[in-house]
């Protein structure tokens, strides 16, 4: 005990006398000026260096767009057929989206196509046969004379529609007085009875000046003015007027067609 009293009496003295020596040489200082030099002669204490910070990788969000969403907004190509009935025909409905994408990407001179109105003339039927069952005869005949990336629809009662890609201007007149020219050619039987019939055509080349549906007006005009003038004939639509199609002499055989 007495050992401690000693030495921290000790200490207190050495205090002391070192606070009494820096007051010395520090005279004529303030208190809080004192105890600032004071600490800054104290060892600095070390600060330890801020956690190194690695960002996480930037993942992209999903595209919330279902798969069937995008495949549907991706435009379809316009040599994809859509599905024929039994006579080989598209309907009116795939035949306007045809036309309308065969019109987008025709030219003249580089990707020339064609279209061609076909009408039925006006024909005497009786008993059971109607003219619905004589333009599906008119169809089958019409189908053998177009090429593999043709496509025929039936456009309205009495009428036909071809799709020619591929087909310039005189390419397409040639085929289609070919078809009035088989037409007229053919004897079609219908439960025996032989009926005659002719079509008037109206032929158009493609082209992206040309709205659809100004091109289909354009289109019956056309026939209305060649049936005005007798029927059974082709006339042409030069994006103007109509006019007649000097009819090449093709010399077809006669023929028979079951309906």
């Amino acid at each position: 005990m007495a050992v401690y009293i000693a030495f921290v009496a000790l200490l207190n003295l050495g205090l002391g006398y070192a606070l009494a020596v820096y007051t010395r040489e520090s005279s004529g200082r303030t208190f809080r000026e004192f105890i600032a030099d004071l600490l800054s002669k104290l060892p600095a204490r070390p600060v330890a260096a801020p956690p190194s910070y690695t960002a996480p990788p930037i993942v992209a969000e999903a595209d919330p767009t279902p798969v069937e969403a995008k495949q549907a907004t991706v435009r379809p190509n316009v040599l994809i057929k859509p599905e024929k009935d039994e006579m080989g025909l598209v309907s009116r409905e795939d035949v306007d989206w045809l036309l309308a994408e065969l019109t987008a990407i025709s030219d003249p001179v580089e990707n020339p196509s064609s279209v061609v109105l076909v009408e039925l003339d006006a024909t005497e039927v009786t008993g059971a046969v109607d003219e619905d069952r004589l333009l599906n005869g008119l169809a089958k005949s019409v189908r053998e004379l177009l090429a593999e990336t043709h496509t025929a629809a039936r456009f309205s009662d009495h009428q036909l529609l071809l799709l020619l890609p591929g087909d310039n201007e005189s390419v397409a007149t040639k085929r289609a007085e070919r078809v009035r020219q088989r037409i007229e050619a053919t004897e079609f039987m219908a439960d025996n009875q032989p009926i005659q019939a002719t079509v008037t055509c109206a032929l158009a080349q493609l082209s992206t000046d040309y709205a659809v549906a100004d091109l289909l007006a354009s289109l019956k005009e056309t026939v209305d003015e060649a049936k005005r003038l007798g029927g059974n004939r082709t006339y042409m639509y030069d994006g103007m007027t109509p006019s007649p199609v000097v009819p090449p002499e093709l010399n077809l055989s006669p023929q028979k067609c079951a309906i």
